[in-house]
């Protein structure tokens, strides 16, 4: 094959590298790298003659498409660079934390540092489970009141018999309220079932707005098992401590189950401070005013304080074992438990079980807490108004 001119060559040859200067800022790239031919083409025609120059030139019209593809794409990719650095340094790091995806594992992570981030250098996944144990709780509770003014003749007692709108003591006593005298007689199941009994309608309403307020949203982030073995411990863990300090009174409901909720919620706002943000303060302030709202509730007849501090201790040490979220920077990687976390974590796990047999032996070694405590019935009911005659008292404790 006859060679061509030195003048014919340099021009194939500038026209090659103009279309190399379009597709890459890189000055030098390899003909055969973008040649849309195979290689074993390019061997052929060569072997057969034609100089690689000619080979280019052949197919010049799809070297030219391919290196605009090129130039696009890097256009694309320099754009979105400049894009992650700009947000970077304008400290946007909730919006960088959501474009940057390939870091994050799932869209759940890439929404929560969207939402979080701006509010601290850690978050926790958002979960939003279904609350079918409060749901069941609030259903339970209902029907059990209605039952207990059945049991009662369908009727409610007087004002100064009972206050909050329900049955009579012997009625109460009939569905199961804790009587320590009737457990150590072998009654155990007066250990459970004063949690779903109400002194009636008032009681029961409080009750079922502390469910709902704290209940449902708690069960939400945390799931049914966990607030469940905190409501049934706790409640247990306050029945018992009121049958020790407070042997010779009556007592029914849920509240110290719902205070164990309460405690849960202190733990975990203690726990998982740097997750609240900003909201961390407004918090604390709600689970105060809750707290000392239903301490005050406990004053009356028919409730029991001894049991709201019993199951705020034992929901306070079950939400240290069980409610600690896991951590995520604002990439979404999962960060390690502080210190003070595990610490708190492996206490409870030690404290509240022996708590639990030092309960169980006092109140059935029989020892007598009470008489050493003559103060002790005044935490749970205090008669109103203060220094009236029996007969002019609005309620009797």
């Amino acid at each position: 094959m006859p060679r061509r001119s030195e003048d014919r060559a340099s021009a194939d040859r500038r026209s090659v590298d103009s279309a190399f200067s379009i597709a890459s800022p890189v000055d030098a790239v390899p003909a055969v790298v973008i040649l849309p031919r195979s290689d074993s083409d390019v061997a052929r025609e060569v072997a057969l003659g034609e100089s690689a120059e000619s080979v280019v030139r052949t197919h010049h019209t799809h070297d030219e498409t391919y290196a605009e593809r090129l130039q696009r794409e890097a256009l694309e990719e320099e754009q979105r660079r400049r894009e992650r650095e700009r947000i970077m340094a304008e400290g946007d790091r909730s919006l960088a934390a959501a474009m940057h995806q390939a870091d994050l594992d799932d869209m759940y992570t890439q929404v929560a540092a969207f939402d979080r981030a701006h509010e601290g250098e850690v978050f926790a996944r958002d979960e939003d489970h279904t609350p079918w144990f409060s749901r069941c709780t609030a259903v339970v509770l209902i029907i059990v009141m209605i039952a207990e003014v059945g049991v009662n003749g369908w009727k409610l007692e007087d004002y100064q018999v009972n206050p909050l709108l329900g049955p009579s003591v012997e009625t109460l006593s009939k569905m199961g309220a804790k009587d320590t005298s009737l457990i150590l007689e072998g009654e155990f199941y007066r250990i459970f079932t004063p949690i779903i009994l109400h002194a009636g309608f008032v009681h029961l309403l409080f009750n079922l707005l502390a469910l709902y307020n704290i209940g449902f949203s708690m069960e939400r982030d945390f799931g049914s098992l966990k607030i469940s073995i905190i409501f049934i411990g706790s409640g247990i863990f306050g029945v018992l401590l009121s049958a020790i300090f407070l042997p010779q009174q009556l007592s029914v409901g849920a509240s110290g189950a719902l205070f164990g909720l309460f405690g849960a919620a202190w733990s975990d706002l203690l726990h998982n401070w740097s997750l609240y943000g900003n909201s961390a303060k407004w918090v604390l302030l709600q689970l105060v005013l809750a707290t000392i709202f239903n301490l005050g509730l406990g004053l009356l007849p028919y409730l029991d304080n001894f049991a709201h501090f019993g199951g705020f201790c034992c929901g306070l040490f079950l939400g240290f074992t069980l409610l600690v979220q896991k951590r995520y920077n604002i990439w979404g990687d999962l960060q390690q438990r502080k210190t003070y976390q595990v610490v708190v974590q492996s206490l409870a796990l030690v404290i509240l079980p022996i708590l639990f047999v030092v309960l169980t032996l006092v109140l059935y070694l029989d020892v007598n807490v009470a008489d050493s405590c003559d103060w002790c019935s005044y935490i749970s009911c205090v008669p109103l108004p203060i220094g009236a005659s029996e007969e002019d008292l609005w309620w009797e404790c």
